[in-house]
């Protein structure tokens, strides 16, 4: 677990350190509130989806040694960071951080469960395990990500309902 979170937070850090030299600073939406709309219902689904799809992506694809649930955190982080380094501060954080604070430590949580079934997937290769024990990890895997579905639906309602009116209020629009 410690590994998946430093891996999004190294993946955060380099793209923040490509993106902000360059001076660049971009405002949130003008009208931050409206967004997604008055109703996001459709914003909702999608990011919840959208989320979940790349968790479980980051989870299950860990069992090809790990290296799918790495290059994830780290493309994630960097996605992140990129945008940290070229919006204003206060825009970033308005704008990431009513939802951010729920949804990368669980993005993490699901590159963990990536790194877990990776290993558990060298040992299968490796004749250390049985065919049993990788069964019971993919079972327990799937547990796991219900519970991350239920944290991932959560967090897109924070980010398609409240986000922007927390951001409207924070930037004053």
């Amino acid at each position: 677990m410690l590994a998946a979170l430093a891996t999004l937070v190294g993946g955060i850090a380099a793209g923040y350190a490509t993106t902000a030299p360059y001076g660049v600073t971009a405002s949130g939406p003008e009208d931050v509130a409206g967004v997604f709309g008055t109703v996001p219902v459709g914003p909702f689904v999608t990011i919840a989806a959208n989320n979940w799809l790349v968790s479980a992506g980051l989870a299950y694809g860990g069992i090809a040694f790990g290296v799918p649930a790495v290059s994830g955190l780290l493309f994630n982080g960097v996605l992140v960071g990129a945008l940290a380094g070229v919006f204003d501060r206060l825009a970033f954080l308005a704008l990431v951080a009513p939802h951010g604070v729920l949804e990368l430590p669980v993005i993490a949580v699901a590159g963990g469960l990536g790194l877990h079934l990776g290993g558990v997937g060298w040992r299968a290769v490796r004749g250390r395990t049985n065919p049993d024990e990788v069964a019971t990890a993919l079972e327990r895997a799937a547990r796991v990500l219900v519970g991350i579905g239920i944290l991932l639906i959560v967090a897109a309602a924070i980010e398609a309902f409240v986000t922007p009116r927390v951001a409207a209020v924070v930037l004053g629009g």
